[in-house]
């Protein structure tokens, strides 16, 4: 999230007692952070950088994994590692295999995006997880075959559609689009290796980033 000379402007907009309500803790958040942790595994990681870690549910399992993980948050009520601003990280250059930020970014306004994204790129040598609000609706269609297995067909709708928190400045959908964000991305020197909604949570739209 965001912190030290920003926070005193946009202030703390999650209280930290929210991370482990009902509400918060559904069972879609949980396999949102399923995806997490096999993005971070898949990639190979030995040390990463997890800004936003929220209730510490994702910190706990990758630590138990054997990966070093360092917190960072604005907001010192969560007990982060770190406590500083994703505009002006503490650390040196390239100090970590890789960062996660998971619904995180669209708490600052989209001006400070590609600040946000820059010292993400300094900080870590390879890989970068993040995950974004997409208000976007989505259709899918499942079918499953004995012999074909699964098959699934999703379709996005570009349609307006009112952000669901008003915690957020942007989300996909609202007022920032894919070909945005894409764009976003390669101008930061960033390239976009995957992007996909979750099927069981489409809220969450992830995108799997390396530095070129």
């Amino acid at each position: 999230m965001i912190g030290h000379k920003t926070t005193a402007i946009l202030g703390v907009q999650v209280d930290s007692s929210q991370y482990l309500t009902p509400g918060y803790c559904k069972p879609q958040r949980f396999a949102s952070y399923s995806y997490q942790i096999n993005e971070i595994l898949n990639c190979g990681a030995k040390s990463v950088l997890e800004i936003g870690p929220g209730n510490g549910v994702v910190t706990y399992l990758l630590r138990k994994a054997g990966i070093a993980v360092d917190t960072l948050d604005h907001d010192p009520a969560l007990n982060p590692d770190i406590v500083a601003s994703i505009l002006e990280l503490p650390l040196l250059a390239k100090s970590y295999d890789a960062i996660l930020c998971c619904q995180v970014l669209e708490h600052l306004p989209w001006d400070m995006f590609p600040i946000a994204l820059s010292e993400i790129k300094r900080v870590v040598r390879k890989n970068i997880i993040i995950s974004l609000p997409d208000s976007t609706p989505n259709y899918y269609l499942e079918i499953c075959l004995p012999v074909l297995g699964t098959r699934r067909f999703a379709v996005n709708v570009p349609k307006k559609q009112p952000m669901e928190s008003d915690e957020h400045y942007w989300e996909i959908g609202h007022n920032v689009d894919e070909k945005k964000l894409q764009l976003a991305f390669k101008q930061g020197g960033l390239q976009s290796d995957k992007s996909y909604r979750l099927r069981e949570f489409p809220y969450h739209h992830f995108y799997v980033l390396t530095v070129q």
